[in-house]
């Protein structure tokens, strides 16, 4: 079980204000070896301030759909470990051993819940370290 260790801070990322979410002890409980792929499922906000941040009824909108994924994502054994709002999207950022089990059914629940706007990629289909955005987006004192 992760530790529900998390900390929201304000970034800059590719230029632009980003908040960050995410749980401080994911790598260092050793979830890399156990799921060691990336998958990103990216929302897109569909009301924005200015700023590319979501206005107040959006938000709730995108928290009723994260918190009807994230049982998914823990009934499938898999690792939700960060949330990244930007530029009128919302990456959640998670980590499996089976990223086609994991991306099906989060898109039978988003079907469910009529989201048609949401995208799933891997994080690095290179092969590359895919827990090195972790070390990226963890903050720095």
């Amino acid at each position: 079980m992760v530790l529900d260790n998390w900390k929201v801070y304000m970034a800059k990322i590719d230029g632009f204000s980003t908040l960050v979410r995410i749980n401080m002890t994911a790598k260092e409980q050793g979830w890399a070896n156990e799921f060691p792929l990336c998958v990103v499922l990216t929302l897109q906000v569909l009301a924005k301030e200015e700023n590319g941040f979501p206005t107040e009824a959006e938000l709730a909108r995108l928290e009723t759909i994260e918190q009807a994924i994230l049982p998914v994502i823990d009934k499938h054994g898999r690792l939700a470990v960060s949330l990244l709002s930007q530029e009128g999207t919302q990456d959640l950022i998670m980590f499996t051993d089976k990223p086609t089990e994991l991306s099906s059914a989060v898109d039978k629940k988003l079907i469910s819940l009529d989201i048609p706007e949401a995208e799933f990629q891997l994080g690095s289909p290179d092969g590359d370290d895919q827990w090195a955005w972790y070390d990226f987006v963890y903050p720095k004192d």
